[in-house]
């Protein structure tokens, strides 16, 4: 098997940068106002995304591009929320509970995806969502 082509392998390393992200992102409200750190993530992102999306700019007029800039746009304004809470809040108890975005996003997959909800889903759900409770 080649790890490279597995999703696990990629969700993996986005909750390990994710998790340092957050280390970071409190360490830095602690010193800044929340407005420039949610700066320089849109700037970092901006960075990121357009060495990695080289070949993407042939699908900008693509219909479903819409699709992708409304994504953007409402991750952009989640993280522009945390970072206004981080900036207020506890690190250990704000990233455990914005965690919650997840059940947003499952909901959000049966219904308009249809994405099958099986009883190991639903406890992997309530599994995750008493971890998030504990940790706050």
């Amino acid at each position: 098997m080649n790890i490279f082509q597995d999703w696990r392998f990629y969700t993996a390393l986005s909750i390990i940068f994710w998790g340092i992200w957050g280390f970071f992102s409190k360490m830095t409200v602690n010193k800044l106002d929340w407005q420039t750190v949610f700066l320089f993530f849109g700037l970092s992102t901006l960075m990121v995304s357009s060495i990695n999306s080289v070949s993407a700019y042939s699908n900008l007029l693509n219909k479903s591009a819409w699709i992708g800039l409304i994504a953007g746009l409402t991750g952009a304004l989640g993280f522009r929320f945390f970072y206004q809470a981080l900036e207020k809040g506890p690190a250990s108890v704000i990233i455990p509970v914005s965690a919650m975005y997840i059940l947003v996003a499952v909901v959000l997959a049966v219904i308009f995806l249809h994405e099958p909800l099986n009883l190991r889903k639903i406890l992997g759900i309530l599994a995750a969502i008493a971890a998030i409770l504990l940790l706050s």
